[in-house]
């Protein structure tokens, strides 16, 4: 408050100060007025008129500023009239724009509409075409499964025959004789046969057609067989019933031969783990040759009640002899056979067929003995119908076989006709049954079989997932990281994201795990998803980075070495010491890879699909490196590193596993390439033994890749032994490098080839 009293003292004394100041001078100026001279009136009235001219250039210059106002504020108008037009144009052609966005928006909706619903019929289609396929491949292994064969062949049989007859009449009151009997002895009989032979499981059927022959001594006796003789006596003059001629047949044989073609209709199995076998049934044979050749030693005697035996033999001398008969062969016509038919054997399959030695292939010979079956059998035959031909006049038929000429000279009768036993009358009630039993012989040889084959399954419509790897810190794309996908049915998808961290590709549907990692950056977090249908959504994994020293840049242009074309290769930089990966990375579209490597030698590696893959080891300092890789065409041959054999064997080892899995994503990946394997060794060992060394290793890996899905009719193999060494077999390094398995792209179907490893 005392401040503030001050103040307002030091304004008071400061205004009257100004007040007396004021005045002095005001009475000062008055008093000075009428001492103004004439010449300062001049100045004055000069002063006014340079103010009245100045105020007139000044009206005037205010009147030309004016109309350039008004000029400009027409200027003006015009401009913001245009500008109003320009505005209205800009307005019109974004709502244009607008429209046309939406409209583009709207097709490219219809578009994914119908691609979705093309999409759907093409996933209807495939499960419709996987369906029948299914079905067709199913009755295609069940047809090939069945364990059926058909064969063709020929055999031959040895043995014992005969032709047992009965019922042959004995007419004990003959006044000429008493008939005969017959009994069969036998002989040797035989035959051969072609036919088919079907085998289904162990059950067999037979049938063909077969020539047999039937052989049979028979032997002719009178009323019992402990009396063999047949005995006839003969009065040759009437009216002297005293005399009396006997003839006395012993032995007296009839040898019947009967041939047949046959049908055979023999069913049976196989048993004793098809070492052995049965068959039986009948055989149906029509009789196309048939003959009797009969023989006999007759002895004659005279009788005479008037004379003794002395005088009888001394007046007889001429007469009494003993005689052999035998006729020619006489043609006959035997019967129809039915026969009962088995056989039982031994099947020498296992050791008649040739066994293949490990890594060599079968001779022409060896491959036709291998379809050969061969049976070794017992077999009998015995027929169930009369066979015997029929007399031909029973009016006229002897009761012997041997009919002595009625003539007066007892000398004369030696003359005798002789026919077959079976045309007397006393086989008219006569029955005969063929018989056959011995050894037999089989081959038969199967029939070549073609199989079904099961179709292919068709490439099922994958839907698309896309997955974005971003920086945790920046939220910036992550270009080059190692994106893996892991399907929880057992497959594990391997991507690299591009230079907006995406990867876009197809996958099959159902559960997946997710991570991503990059070298500089910590291991991300797993993500669990579930693929149902096409980019549902983008699957983004955050990658949290390394704290990264400061380092010199290693850098680095792949470019192609016949176009010098940019290339965006895959590109992993190891260390030459231990060969850890360094860098693992994509070069961008112009080719350039950049990573965060110190001065030193490294390991480059480079691929690109389409390429040969690029090994080279560098030495970096600071400046940017050029790299040229290898276009792949026809005729490329690629060497299969790190696959590893049982010493001196074809057995692929466990550890090879990766690189068949390389050759194999190879092949899934390009379809259409066909490639030829080869096999090389080094020069230990004879010539051949390395040749067959070489095919069983090719073929070895031509197995694996089969059985792993690729389709055979893709892989050929070939070994060319030591013929093609890459280095000197004179160090065990050089022999290392020479033995190893090659293969070379016959054919890319004309399509790019996508990766090689």
């Amino acid at each position: 408050m005392k401040h503030i009293l001050k103040r307002i003292c030091y304004t008071l004394v400061i205004l009257v100060s100004l007040n007396f100041m004021m005045d002095a001078t005001l009475t000062s100026v008055l008093h000075a007025a009428p001492a103004q001279t004439a010449q300062q009136r001049a100045k004055e009235k000069a002063k006014a008129k340079k103010a009245k001219e100045k105020a007139k250039a000044q009206k005037a210059k205010d009147k030309a500023k004016a109309q350039k106002a008004k000029e400009q504020a027409a200027a003006k108008k015009a401009k913001d009239k245009q500008r109003a037009a320009d505005q209205r144009g800009r307005e019109k052609e974004a709502v244009a724009r607008v429209k046309q966005s939406q409209a583009t928006e709207a097709k490219k909706l219809q578009a994914e509409e119908a691609k979705k619903q093309q999409r759907l019929a093409q996933e209807q289609a495939y499960e419709k075409r996987v369906a029948d396929i299914t079905k067709y491949n199913q009755k295609a292994a069940a047809y090939n499964a069945r364990d059926i064969s058909h064969r063709l062949g020929f055999w031959g049989q040895v043995g014992y025959s005969a032709i047992f007859p009965a019922n042959f009449a004995y007419n004990a009151s003959s006044t000429i004789g008493s008939g005969f009997n017959a009994t069969a002895l036998g002989g040797i009989g035989g035959g051969a046969g072609v036919g088919y032979q079907l085998r289904y499981k162990r059950f067999l059927f037979t049938t063909g057609a077969e020539f047999q022959i039937y052989t049979s001594k028979t032997s002719l006796y009178g009323d019992n067989k402990k009396n063999p003789e047949i005995l006839r006596t003969y009065t040759p003059y009437d009216g002297y019933n005293t005399m009396s001629l006997n003839y006395h047949f012993s032995p007296m044989n009839d040898m019947w031969q009967a041939a047949y073609v046959q049908l055979p209709l023999l069913f049976g199995m196989e048993f004793a783990e098809n070492t052995a076998y049965f068959l039986v049934g009948p055989k149906v044979g029509l009789n196309v040759i048939g003959n009797s050749t009969v023989t006999s030693t007759c002895a004659v005697r005279v009788s005479d009640k008037e004379f003794s035996d002395d005088i009888i033999h001394a007046l007889y001398r001429g007469i009494e002899q003993d005689i052999n008969y035998a006729s020619s062969k006489q043609k006959l016509n035997f019967g129809l056979n039915v026969a009962a038919a088995a056989e039982v054997g031994i099947c020498l399959d296992r050791w008649m067929q040739p066994i293949p030695e490990k890594g060599k292939k079968l001779t022409p010979a060896q491959k036709t003995l291998k379809k050969m079956h061969t049976r070794l059998a017992l077999f009998a035959e015995y027929g169930v119908l009369n066979i015997r031909p029929q007399v031909s006049d029973l009016a006229s038929a002897t009761d012997m076989p041997v009919t002595m000429l009625s003539e007066p000279n007892p000398v004369q009768q030696q003359k005798a006709d002789v026919v077959s036993s079976l045309q007397t009358s006393s086989a008219v009630a006569a029955k005969l049954n063929p018989f056959m039993t011995g050894v037999k012989l089989t081959f038969m040889f199967d029939l070549p079989r073609e199989n079904k084959k099961p179709l292919p399954m068709p490439k099922a419509p994958l839907p698309r997932m896309a997955i974005q790897v971003v920086n945790a810190e920046t939220g910036n794309a992550v270009e080059g990281a190692n994106v893996e996908a892991h399907w929880l049915k057992g497959k594990l998808y391997n991507k690299t994201t591009n230079s907006k961290g995406f990867t876009r590709s197809t996958y099959p549907k159902g559960e997946y795990s997710i991570w991503a990692s990059k070298l500089g950056f910590y291991p991300s977090d797993t993500v669990s998803y579930t693929l149902e249908r096409d980019l549902k959504d983008t699957v983004i994994i955050a990658l949290r980075p390394e704290p990264v020293p400061i380092v010199y840049t290693l850098c680095g242009h792949v470019h192609s070495i016949d176009q010098n074309q940019p290339l965006e290769a895959e590109i992993r930089i190891s260390s030459v010491s231990d060969t850890t990966t360094l860098y693992d990375g994509y070069a961008s579209d112009n080719g350039l890879f950049v990573s965060n490597l110190l001065e030193g030698d490294y390991i480059i590696h480079a691929r690109h699909s389409g390429f040969m893959p690029l090994d080279d080891t560098i030495h970096f300092t600071q400046d940017t490196l050029n790299f040229h890789m290898t276009r792949i065409k026809e005729g490329i041959r690629v060497r299969i590193d790190n696959l590893f054999f049982a010493t001196g064997k074809t057995k692929i080892l466990p550890q090879s596993q990766p690189s068949l899995d390389n050759l194999y994503n190879f092949l899934s990946e390009n379809p259409t390439v066909l490639i030829m394997i080869s096999g090389h060794t080094d020069n230990v060992g004879s010539e051949r033994n390395n040749q067959i060394l070489s095919e069983g290793r090719a073929n070895s890996v031509r197995r694996e890749l089969i059985k792993m899905g690729i389709d055979a009719e893709r892989i050929d193999a070939e070994g060319l032994g030591e013929s093609e060494p890459i280095d000197t077999n004179d160090t065990e390094e050089g022999r290392q490098n020479n033995r190893r398995v090659e293969f070379t792209i016959l054919s890319t179907g004309g399509a790019d080839i996508k990766q090689i490893e």
